[in-house]
């Protein structure tokens, strides 16, 4: 008994040291710059080390193990110096790649260790505080996100710790007190149960309360700190000021790129990176797409709704296209967007519900968390060719007709100007290429533009008056005079993924890249990117395709667009208070951006409530197993009734349930038809189960195992139409199906 009670205490201990040890080191490599490994990845190393030190505490014979690898590395010294300098030192070069691995792991080892020995060899709970307190608000107050959710979870380790350690001999001695108990391992047990559900409950109500709770009314007191301790109002605040966006849909003006939603004013650049792309570069990074002009800006008019499929190039584009595959981390930009290559074909690794619009724009339900980082693989137009050439003369499709749309006050000299650009040319492309080369040619680009006047149009205003701006500026009259000459298009806000990536091999996209270009859709072709804004690369810029005709529109040449960015858009000044305050966003997002994603949230809370409902889970799965146990052992009659109730749920479930006003009959033949089994017969079963509910007479043991193996044979379709989670939630945590048999 004596060594059970030990191995039963020695795995609660270890658990509790798991899950502070993962938790303190999430938010330390976090806060040291390092990319925190996944949450499987973080496990695994914490495990290996606390199996590691369990061993050398049970056999310290092991420990030997460590003066032999010295021995090693001393005799690779002496033989091959050289190699082994070139191998270790690399390793305490500082800074290190943020994706090195190296400190990563000396951190888990080294706090998996402190846990260890602490609980262990000191076995004082109070090392454990002061070191969670030095730990966690430091790094709070530093701006590293992850160490809300880990404090939260160190927190919650401690305490049941310090209940298991302090409160389990009180409650042992209470219950001795009142009757004679034999198993003392069990009432520790039950009283580590009981403080479980007591934290969980706390903690739960205390996250799910309103974070924006007003100070106690103590004027005289608050007058007093204001006065006395000033830096108090410098410490951490509801938002890193060097964080942009709100969490909604990207736009340009989110994050001070523009004055506002309406199109006109100055541009206020900034040198903050937003996001961390790992592939290559040189091309466009999609965020959203706009469709309706009101005159005065861009607005998304198409709803988003859940779906993965990705429209697939045209085959005629398959000698200009290449593949790619992107890697994109948020840094500092809090948005639901999900930025995309031109012609994606798969995005993977997103924390959530992807939800997409008509024109190919991709959200999430809720804001990406920031430090998260998905893969985007598909293709983007590398090479050029006189399009022209690619051209059908099908015409637009009729689900094309709504990016043709204009407001009916647009001006007519607007009208007349892209009727004068294109009146001597022919189809789709050489239209738009026209208008996009007047545009270069005949208009500067300035980050000093005036807000746009009461009751003007904004491409009127910056056709015929202003004749000098920035993208949007470009990107709006190029859409809107494409759409004058016939050509369906689209306004398109991203950033311009840097020919050239910086230290590390990673392209880091800061606000200053940034960018509005258009997408013409063009029959056969399908949409193609133009770009009237001057110092930017066109598609003209793009390598000659091999033995692909080609005719040169004769546009000047722009040179590379990160050197004429550089040249044109300089960093602007602004005041501290330029950027608007950003909406509160809930605490649950950061726990999000801690556990890589909604999947994983799911996971760590499964983690952290183990202790709460894995007996309860444990118990119900038992339950389950009994339930069955008991349904096959009843005699023919009962057992035939009980599996067809419980089949006749679970066809529910999979919406294969009986109709309204479905006759048995009716209904027996139509399962017949959709479950198909050559040894199972529905109707048949159907049929005895009334002879089982209604008549006396018997059912035999033969018929009552059909309608057993056809519950089996419905529950494995259930299986794999539901899902095995969403089928271990029914069953073993709601509770559904077999709590009524």
């Amino acid at each position: 008994m004596a060594a059970e009670q030990f191995d039963i205490d020695r795995k609660i201990r270890l658990t509790i040291i798991f899950v502070m040890s993962a938790a303190m080191a999430t938010a330390l490599i976090q806060g040291l710059g390092y990319i925190v490994p996944g949450f499987f990845a973080r496990s695994l190393y914490v495990l290996l080390f606390l199996a590691l030190y369990t061993v050398i505490h049970y056999f310290p014979l092991v420990s030997i193990i460590f003066p032999l690898l010295l021995t090693a590395v001393v005799t690779i010294f002496f033989w091959n110096t050289p190699l082994l300098i070139a191998k270790i030192t690399p390793l305490f070069i500082m800074p290190q790649p943020s994706d090195s691995l190296f400190w990563p792991l000396a951190t888990i080892l080294a706090i998996t260790l402190f846990h260890y020995l602490v609980v262990f060899k000191f076995k004082n709970t109070l090392i454990l505080l002061i070191a969670g307190l030095f730990a966690f608000i430091p790094l709070w107050y530093l701006y590293v996100d992850s160490a809300y959710p880990s404090a939260i979870f160190y927190t919650t380790s401690w305490l049941m710790l310090i209940s298991y350690e302090r409160g389990a001999g009180i409650w042992v001695r209470a219950v001795k007190s009142k009757k004679e108990v034999k198993d003392l391992s069990e009432m520790r047990q039950s009283w580590l149960t009981y403080t479980s559900i007591i934290l969980s409950v706390a903690i739960f109500t205390t996250l799910i309360l309103p974070k924006e709770i007003a100070p106690l009314p103590f004027p005289r007191l608050h007058i007093w700190v204001n006065q006395n301790l000033t830096f108090l109002k410098n410490l951490r605040t509801t938002d890193d000021p060097d964080i942009r966006g709100d969490g909604g849909d990207f736009d340009l003006f989110t994050f001070g790129f523009e004055e506002g939603a309406i199109l006109g004013g100055p541009l206020y650049q900034d040198d903050k990176v937003m996001l961390e792309v790992t592939g290559k570069g040189g091309f466009y990074l999609q965020g959203t797409f706009r469709d309706y002009y009101t005159g005065q800006n861009w607005i998304n008019s198409s709803e988003f709704i859940e779906g993965s499929d990705f429209n697939k190039p045209k085959e005629i584009m398959d000698n200009y296209l290449s593949e790619t595959e992107l890697t994109i981390r948020h840094i500092r930009l809090r948005t639901r967007t999900v930025f995309s290559i031109p012609f994606p074909a798969e995005i993977s690794q997103l924390p959530g519900i992807m939800l997409k619009d008509r024109h190919g724009g991709i959200v999430m339900s809720q804001s990406i968390p920031l430090y998260y980082e998905y893969s985007v693989n598909g293709h983007y137009l590398a090479y050029r060719t006189n399009f022209s050439l690619l051209e059908e003369e099908s015409g637009i499709p009729e689900t094309i007709h709504n990016y043709l749309r204009l407001p009916v006050s647009l001006p007519e000299r607007v009208h007349k100007l892209a009727y004068e650009l294109t009146a001597d040319t022919d189809g789709y492309y050489a239209k738009i290429k026209a208008i996009e080369t007047y545009l270069r040619n005949n208009y500067t680009y300035t980050t000093e533009l005036p807000s746009l006047p009461e009751n003007r149009d904004f491409v009127d205003f910056f056709l015929f008056d202003l004749k000098e701006g920035y993208c949007t500026a470009f990107a709006s009259a190029l859409a809107i005079m494409g759409r004058a000459a016939g050509i369906p298009t689209r306004y398109v806000v991203g950033f311009i993924i840097p020919e050239s990536p910086s230290t590390g091999g990673k392209y880091r996209i800061a606000g200053s890249n940034a960018h509005a270009w258009v997408e013409g859709y063009i029959p056969g072709i399908g949409w193609l990117p133009f770009e009237a804004t001057p110092g930017f690369r066109t598609t003209d810029d793009l390598p000659l395709a091999r033995n692909q005709p080609y005719h040169d529109f004769s546009i000047a040449p722009d040179g590379d667009f990160r050197i004429a960015t550089a040249r044109s858009r300089e960093l602007l000044d602004f005041e501290d208070n330029y950027y608007p305050e950003f909406s509160t966003i809930d605490n649950s997002v950061d726990s999000i951006s801690f556990l890589k994603g909604l999947v994983r949230v799911l996971i760590a809370a499964t983690v952290i409530t183990l202790l709460i409902i894995g007996i309860f889970i444990y118990r119900r799965y038992k339950y389950v197993k009994k339930k069955i146990r008991n349904m096959k052992s009843k005699e023919p009659r009962q057992k035939i009734v009980a599996f067809y109730n419980l089949s006749l749920q679970l066809l529910d479930r999979i919406v294969l349930g009986k109709i309204a006003g479905e006759t048995p009959l009716e209904y027996s033949r139509r399962i017949k038809r959709d479950v198909h089994s050559w040894t199972l017969n529905f109707a048949t079963i159907s049929e005895e189960v009334s002879v089982a509910l209604y008549s006396k007479d018997e059912v035999s043991e033969d018929l009552a195992h059909q309608a057993e193996m056809f519950f089996f044979h419905i529950f494995d379709r259930y299986l794999a139409q539901v899902g095995k989670v969403t089928a271990f939630i029914e069953i073993l945590i709601q509770g559904r199906y077999f709590t009524s048999y």
